[in-house]
Order: C-alpha cells, then structure tokens, then sequence
C-alpha cells in the first residue's frame, strides 16, 4: 500500500475524529483551513491547512472527472485565481451557523447547496476540499440544531457518483455563468455545456442531494 493510499485512508479516520471533536470556530476562512489541516495532517503532499497556490499564468484551473458507476468521463473548472478572497466572501457573508438558526429544512437545504457550491467552486486547497467541505458543512449544521448525513452519499457507486455530478453541475453554472446551448462562446464552453450542463441536466441537484440527507435534530431556535 502506497504511502498515498495509507494517508487517505488516515484522513477518514481523522473525520471520524472530527465528528466526535470538532475544531470549534467561527466557521471563517481560518476555521476551514484548520480543519483541512486535521483532515490531512498525515498527509504533506496535500500542504495541510493551506490554500493552493495561484498559478497565474493559467487562464483556467480544471480537474477530471472519472465516475464509478458511469464510463462517461469530464472536466470541472474551478476558479483559477482570487479564490483565497472569494472563500473569505463567501464565508463572511453567510455568517456562519447562526445563519441557519431557526430555518426550515427546505431553507436550510438551499443554503447549504449555495455555501457548498460556492465554496467548491473556489476550490481553495490543491486537495481534499470534498473531505473538508463535507467535515465543514456538517459542522455546521449540527452547532444549528441540523444533522446533515454525508454518509447517505457514500453508500454505493451510485450515491458518490450522484453526488459528484450534482457538485459538477453547480460548480460549473458559477463558472460559467448563464451557458446554454445558445450561447457557447469557445471550445472550453462547449465542453462544459454538452458533458456537464446538458448530460446531467435531468440529474438531483446539490440542493437535491442536501435536503435527502438533512434532518432536525433539535427544534429550530427561536
């Protein structure tokens, strides 16, 4: 077993560690980075709590997508560049698990899929932003009076591919906002529209893919 293999395993273990004892924060840009430094603290490749590099000479910053219960195969593109400030943004605006107080699980679930998507498509570690954004989200959830279940989206091929495809898609409407078959503009476009937009267009949402594995577990705050 590769030493790779062993620390990924390891970073599971360190989730579980983290459900049991979470890092407590104000759910900012410094609390995600600690967390993905647990997650990944037997792991050096991964640069453990710190953002990936800004790579400016590249216009785009994608990775592939190679699917288990599918032979179809794509490419996410996430913000190249200004993500440390958008996750900073993004966070700030949505003000942590007090913002989720008191809300349904229908509205709850909406803003979930929009912090979650948000925050994927900034992409802001060169890996193990699932882990940490899954780590993140159900945090906070839980200090809200909601129990948010990723375990419902790892049970098969299907549930992880499920939720991939739903994270695709919403990572990709951010990147290329407004795309449709009537307004593709280059090759890259093209490519997200048909392989993403398109093929996956009668596919669960994020918001979907939330609200089945979100419950209450205590009454909503008043």
């Amino acid at each position: 077993m590769s030493g790779k293999l062993e620390g990924l395993h390891e970073s599971f273990f360190r989730a579980y560690q983290l459900e049991l004892n979470p890092i407590a924060g104000k759910f900012d840009a410094e609390h995600l980075c600690r967390i993905h430094g647990y997650l990944f603290q037997d792991c050096p490749e991964f640069n453990p709590g710190r953002f990936r590099e800004v790579q400016w000479q590249h216009p785009h910053y994608a990775k592939n997508r190679a699917l288990e219960s599918r032979v179809k195969r794509h490419s996410v593109h996430y913000m190249p560049h200004d993500f440390a400030a958008r996750v900073n943004q993004v966070l700030n605006d949505f003000g942590g698990s007090a913002a989720l107080k008191g809300l349904t699980l229908d509205q709850a679930a909406d803003s979930l899929a929009q912090l979650y998507g948000d925050l994927d498509h900034a992409h802001p570690f060169a890996e193990g932003n699932s882990r940490t954004l899954r780590a993140f989200t159900a945090q906070m959830a839980r200090e809200a009076g909601f129990r948010l279940d990723w375990g419902t989206t790892n049970a098969d091929a299907f549930s992880r591919d499920r939720l991939y495809i739903a994270r695709d898609v919403a990572v990709t409407q951010r990147a290329f906002p407004g795309l449709s078959g009537s307004n593709v503009h280059s090759l890259i476009e093209e490519r997200a529209y048909i392989n993403i937009l398109f093929r996956y267009a009668r596919e669960p949402t994020l918001r979907d893919v939330i609200a089945a594995s979100l419950t209450i577990v205590r009454g909503p705050a008043r």
